[in-house]
């Protein structure tokens, strides 16, 4: 989740851990019915209920019941969605030249062949979206990753090369990058990601402190300690 202040020049970034046990009852997710899940797998079973035939049409329907899971298990009424076909990730990145990006620890994956070793460097696209995607430790580390590659992507964006791209970038992959922003949205956006700096970026997420093992390898969490810390960061009314 992402909570965008453009008065404040502030982004706030909240991660919530894709294995939370989550309510999705009466959300459409039926035949079969399935009244909770982890909510990681919301989107999925959103996408195959569709019963749209365009690509673009069933991430949509994905999206819905993914923003209505958000709203009836944490009250966060979403404004915008933006969603990318992973598969398209590398593209992307390699036509921005790659990501320097400073990786504390050597990363691999036991269901994916890949190893990146730590240090500074320069992910191209199938390693970034590795690096991403990557089954290594707990959910909280892939949040920890990403928090990384974040931040090295908004450094990326300081490139002025990268800033005149993006226009053109996004008519490039905007057949898998569906989403209700503008182009003109996004490259505000963009702007406002360059001009904030990393003190302006507050990137934050569910604490493991917080949860505790629930069924089929999910988390059951603390719902008082996890809506307060939505309500802190301005989520919520």
């Amino acid at each position: 989740m992402m909570r965008v202040d453009f008065p404040n020049q502030r982004v706030i970034v909240y991660a919530l851990p894709r294995a939370l046990w989550v309510d999705t009852t009466g959300l459409g997710l039926t035949n079969p019915n399935i009244y909770a899940t982890q909510l990681g797998m919301v989107f999925y079973e959103g996408r195959i209920r569709s019963p749209q035939f365009g690509v673009r049409e069933i991430m949509v329907d994905g999206l819905r019941v993914s923003a209505a899971t958000i709203l009836r298990n944490f009250s966060i009424q979403t404004d915008h969605y933006l969603a990318l076909d992973l598969n398209q990730l590398p593209a992307i990145v390699d036509a921005v030249g790659g990501i320097p990006i400073d990786v504390p620890e050597r990363t691999t994956d036991f269901w994916r062949p890949f190893v990146i070793e730590a240090g500074s460097q320069i992910l191209n696209g199938e390693q970034t979206a590795n690096y991403s995607r990557a089954f290594m430790g707990s959910d909280f580390d892939r949040i920890r990753r990403n928090e990384i590659l974040l931040e090295a992507i908004r450094q990326k964006l300081l490139d002025p090369t990268v800033w005149s791209q993006i226009p053109s970038l996004y008519n490039q992959f905007s057949a898998v990058i569906v989403t209700d922003f503008t182009p003109e949205q996004i490259t505000h956006l963009a702007c406002l990601l360059k001009q904030v700096g990393s003190n302006g970026i507050l990137q934050d997420s569910v604490r493991p402190e917080w949860t505790w093992s629930g069924p089929r390898e999910s988390l059951l969490w603390n719902k008082n300690y996890v809506l307060s810390r939505i309500h802190e960061l301005g989520f919520t009314p």
